[in-house]
């Protein structure tokens, strides 16, 4: 970094000054251009975050303990980087094409078709606004409504580099919760887990076991939501029975492979074999009885 400790001051572009006229430090975010940067309170300097920010960071708060350290992220929510891109540019590019795509979608072929469209377009774009909090009371890492998870209840943390993001993703107890943040804020959010979490940031890749966790909040939510779909649409639908039984089949079906997926997740390899094998075996019986009939 263009930022260095001096004898008595410190060292930017050349340029020395001494400690007397150094009055904080503020590490800034640009939701726009991605840029990253720490601000020094006194000669103005806007310093690009490199790596070696973080030990540097520590030497600079032994060296100036009196001096404020602020971050546009204090508050524990981590700027969100999906694709690697900056998040509001993209979130903003994101919105102007489903816009694009809704208008395209009715003038051609009518509201229902925009509703549609909106509907399967949104959640992406809805979804990149996921973010990592690291806070006091616990983490989490995920959409906005995403719930927080007690310290207690977090396994690890661990944070996967890809580039120009890192893949922040935690073990809790309940499944496994994951968010991109920016490559450069990696060191903040290793000093916020461990400092209020008390664990180590580690570094890796989800593993298969990761994956399974995963699915364990989606497992759960999606035999209801097709339960819940099928109720609403059996009462637009000429043959309400029909629609019905391949709904519920359908949601029994997805409620199956979510309890092999929890199984697996809680370690049970048994269970999962056993939840799977008996959803072959209905699959093998509902063959018959349409043979039959």
């Amino acid at each position: 970094m263009d930022l260095a400790l001096a004898t008595d001051g410190l060292s930017s572009r050349g340029q020395v000054v001494p400690f007397s006229e150094i009055r904080g430090f503020v590490e800034r975010y640009d939701r726009w251009t991605g840029a990253l940067w720490v601000e020094v309170l006194g000669p103005g300097w806007r310093v690009p975050i490199e790596p070696g920010w973080g030990a540097l960071r520590a030497e600079l708060r032994a060296a100036l303990p009196d001096r404020p350290f602020s971050s546009a992220w204090e508050s524990g929510r981590f700027p969100p980087c999906p694709l690697g891109l900056p998040g509001d540019a993209a979130f903003a590019l994101a919105l102007v094409a489903t816009g694009a795509g809704v208008a395209t979608a009715a003038a051609m072929a009518g509201p229902l078709a925009a509703a549609l469209v909106g509907v399967v377009a949104g959640w992406p774009v809805a979804r990149m606004r996921d973010a990592v909090v690291v806070g006091a009371r616990g983490f989490s890492a995920g959409p906005p409504w995403a719930p927080g998870v007690r310290w207690d209840r977090v396994v690890s943390v661990t944070a996967a580099p890809r580039g120009r993001v890192a893949l922040i993703w935690a073990r809790t107890q309940d499944g496994l919760l994951a968010a991109a943040v920016p490559i450069g804020l990696v060191p903040a959010v290793r000093a916020r887990v461990q400092r209020l979490g008390g664990l180590a940031l580690q570094v890796g890749e989800p593993d298969l076991d990761a994956g399974y966790a995963a699915w364990r909040a989606p497992a759960r939510g999606i035999p209801w939501g097709l339960a819940l779909g099928t109720v609403l649409a059996a009462g637009f639908a000429a043959d309400p029975a029909q629609v019905i039984a391949i709904g519920l089949g359908a949601a029994a079906a997805t409620g199956v492979l979510g309890a092999a997926a929890e199984a697996r997740a809680t370690g049970w390899g048994f269970g999962a074999i056993g939840w799977l094998t008996l959803l072959y075996a209905a699959f093998l019986a509902l063959v018959g009885i349409q043979r039959v009939l």
